[in-house]
């Protein structure tokens, strides 16, 4: 009884211990399988790390460009400067009126000029703020990566651990024999394949057994293969010579070539001439008419510009007729302050019937002179709203703002009419206009305007 009882322990004992080895058997494949996860997630990790550094290096290099292009822009920037202030010591020096004209010309495009660069330079430096802000989320992207590979390696780690260290070898081992085995191949694809130099195989032929040679022919059979072949090269001879013959017999006969027909001769038919352009008596009496022809309207203010850099005696004034070409008539007032720039309230230029485009050269210089016709019955209350804009926006030529000395328009008497005026320099420039009876008149200067109201009056 006892024997049995002991053998049935023994029994539970073995059961028992074959349980605890399953179960460990169990347990080591389970962190195994954890562990092949976990290392799955660890190369995904790291694949996206290297993506990632990819993402960067892009990144870097377009900010880099980003800071060599602003760069580029401050120093552009302060170069525009630079030149600004030359150019306002240059004016300060200048005393005549068309030489500061001229610089204030260039110095309003450079202005413009600056403005562009310094515009591009806030843009530049609005896209440098996203790149930084961009820059801190690739930060924190990139803490986020190596975070999650740091977890990954320590809970591999602590896997390893408890797994049996055979088990682990092993694996190092095949992981090792996998990467020999990729490597292999990259250098295989890496490496050209090097064709193998041919080799020549020589054949060796056994040795030439001479043979007796065979009798010669007999002299009858000589003396007449020599004859048929002395036949054969004469023949050959007189067929070439009969055909150059032929050819050259050819190449002397004239050629019959048709008659050429008679073209009659046409008659050139006359251009039709343009009418000739009427052209309007002047409002006011001038000392000489100068007569401009342009082909488009993008030629007016350039030929108007031409015309006060020639010659004009000091007291005289000249008249602009300024013609289109193409379109055979005088071109309108419209076109001419358009070409300009210049704003006029709307509505204004339906009121004029006719006008009349001078200049006048005075001690100051050359100053520009516009009188116009109001047709009867009409107003030119729009003035008002023209002087109030000038007034709160300033001056602008070219559509550039031009600056003046005075801000508000001022009213002075000559030969009794009301001259309203606002000044732009101290050597008689600026913006001055009347309304004498149902004429309009413009003068850049006081002095033209007096002029201008003595021919009127006359």
């Amino acid at each position: 009884m006892n024997s049995e009882i002991e053998k049935i322990l023994k029994e539970e004992e073995e059961l028992k211990k074959k349980r605890e080895e399953k179960e460990k058997e169990f347990g080591a494949i389970e962190l195994q399988l954890e562990r092949l996860h976990l290392k799955k997630e660890l190369s995904q990790a790291l694949k996206e790390k290297e993506e990632f550094e990819k993402k960067r290096e892009e990144f870097l290099n377009e900010k880099l460009k980003l800071e060599e292009e602003l760069k580029k822009a401050t120093k552009e920037e302060k170069e525009i400067e630079e030149e600004l202030k030359a150019m306002e010591e240059e004016e300060k020096m200048v005393k005549e009126i068309e030489k500061r004209i001229e610089i204030e010309r260039k110095r309003q495009r450079i202005e413009e000029e600056r403005r562009e660069a310094e515009k591009r330079r806030w843009e530049l430096e609005e896209k440098m703020k996203i790149f930084q802000e961009k820059e801190k989320g690739l930060k924190e992207e990139e803490e986020k990566i190596n975070q999650k590979i740091e977890e990954l390696k320590k809970k591999i780690e602590e896997i390893e651990k408890k797994l049996p260290k055979e088990v682990i070898e092993e694996e190092i081992v095949k992981e090792k024999e996998k990467e020999k085995i990729k490597e292999i191949k990259r250098v295989e694809l890496e490496v050209p394949k090097v064709k193998e130099p041919e080799i020549l195989e020589l054949e060796l032929k056994p040795e030439i057994k001479i043979e007796k040679l065979p009798k010669k022919p007999p002299k009858i059979l000589q003396k007449t293969i020599r004859v048929l072949i002395i036949i054969a090269f004469s023949f050959t001879i007189f067929a070439f010579g009969s055909f150059l013959i032929s050819k050259f017999i050819q190449k002397r006969k004239p050629v019959e070539r048709p008659p050429i027909p008679e073209i009659p001769e046409t008659k050139e038919i006359p251009k039709p001439q343009k009418p000739e352009i009427s052209i309007p008596q002047s409002l006011i009496s001038v000392d000489e008419e100068r007569e401009i022809e342009i082909r488009k309207n993008e030629e007016i203010e350039g030929k108007i510009l031409e015309e006060t850099e020639r010659e004009i005696e000091e007291g005289k004034m000249v008249r602009l007729i300024i013609k289109n070409w193409n379109e055979n008539r005088l071109v309108k007032l419209r076109e001419i302050l358009d070409s300009f720039q210049i704003w006029i309230p709307e509505g204004t230029l339906e009121k004029i019937e006719d006008f009349t485009l001078a200049i006048y050269s005075q001690r100051e210089g050359k100053r520009f002179i516009l009188v116009a016709k109001v047709k009867e019955g009409e107003g030119l209350d729009e003035l008002k709203e023209w002087e109030k804009k000038i007034e709160k926006e300033g001056v602008f030529v070219f559509g550039k703002k031009i600056p003046t000395l005075s801000k508000k328009f001022k009213e002075i008497s000559i030969k009794g009419e009301k001259v309203r005026f606002l000044t732009i320099s101290k050597n008689d420039l600026g913006i001055c206009y009347s309304l004498i009876n149902n004429y309009f008149v413009f003068s850049e200067s006081l002095n033209g305007m007096e002029k201008v109201i003595e021919k009127i009056k006359k």
